[in-house]
């Protein structure tokens, strides 16, 4: 569905890629398109991200953030197409990422090698390991990295929107979380990691979690050593932070039915949700 359908209504976040290294049983690398009040934000962008958002229609020449968690390539391996297009297509609106340390080196080089340079502003901004600072302030957003563990430096990302929202309703591919606060709802995403309970920290009673869960627990030594979770892990962590709902995604092409994760998530914690492509989360 279009963001615009729902406009100015809590976060939105699409779903744009669900699946781990590998693309695979029509499902695509980690990417999602994130909506908060008149900020949009695509949160890592793995390969096929662009076109993924033109499929869904989503409005992506206004995507003024983008949220890299770490530089593994499923996560980041779009992200020098959609820039180039955007500079063939004539986008004049600046850009800023929030990524680990490295990865404006590696753009500019792509950049250079190909002969492409993009004619607008593009800021990088270095999130050094360990960090949980706040990133970004703007009238509607907050947003907040907090540390994961992984192979390599990776941040997880926490978005609070900072204004009251009415509650959406009678939308179809949507799911609704409802929430009364000062505060503002909030929606945290947690990705490649190993299971880590010093997380709980930066996710207490948080509305929506995402959290990876690239294996079964029959495969919980091999998550361990590679650095993710499993869906069990994942359900664990959102019974401690009290969410209110867990989104389950970065899954290993090893599985084509993705039911199995739901039914070992939903032993420890519900309501369980998968990360399929194409749906909007809506929170309020």
């Amino acid at each position: 569905m279009s963001l615009n359908e729902v406009d100015g209504l809590g976060l939105q976040i699409t779903i744009l890629g669900s699946n781990a290294a590998v693309a695979a049983h029509g499902r695509f690398p980690s990417g999602q398109l994130l909506k908060g009040g008149n900020d949009i934000c695509l949160i890592d962008c793995g390969e096929g991200t662009q076109f993924r958002l033109q499929q869904y229609k989503l409005p992506s020449g206004r995507i003024r953030y983008i949220f890299i968690s770490h530089l593994h390539g499923d996560h980041i391996f779009g992200l020098p197409s959609l820039i180039t297009t955007w500079h063939l297509t004539g986008r004049v609106l600046p850009l800023d990422i929030w990524s680990p340390p490295g990865l404006e080196e590696l753009m500019s080089g792509i950049f250079r090698f190909t002969g492409c340079t993009p004619a607008f502003p593009i800021r990088y901004h270095a999130i050094p390991e360990g960090s949980s600072d706040e990133l970004l302030e703007s009238t509607t957003l907050r947003v907040r990295a907090f540390p994961l563990k992984h192979r390599l430096p990776t941040s997880g990302f926490r978005f609070f929107l900072l204004n009251k929202e009415v509650p959406l309703s009678g939308q179809r591919n949507v799911t609704n979380f409802n929430k009364h606060s000062q505060l503002g709802c909030s929606y945290a995403y947690c990705s490649d990691t190993s299971y880590n309970p010093e997380v709980v920290a930066y996710l207490k009673d948080v509305d929506l979690l995402y959290h990876e869960a690239t294996f079964l627990e029959e495969q919980s030594d091999k998550a361990s050593k590679t650095g993710h979770s499993t869906a069990r892990e994942a359900a664990s962590i959102a019974a401690l932070v009290h969410a209110k709902g867990l989104v389950l995604g970065h899954f290993s092409a090893r599985y084509k039915d993705l039911g199995l994760f739901l039914n070992e998530a939903s032993t420890v914690f519900n309501p369980c949700f998968l990360a399929k492509e194409g749906v909007t989360f809506h929170v309020t």
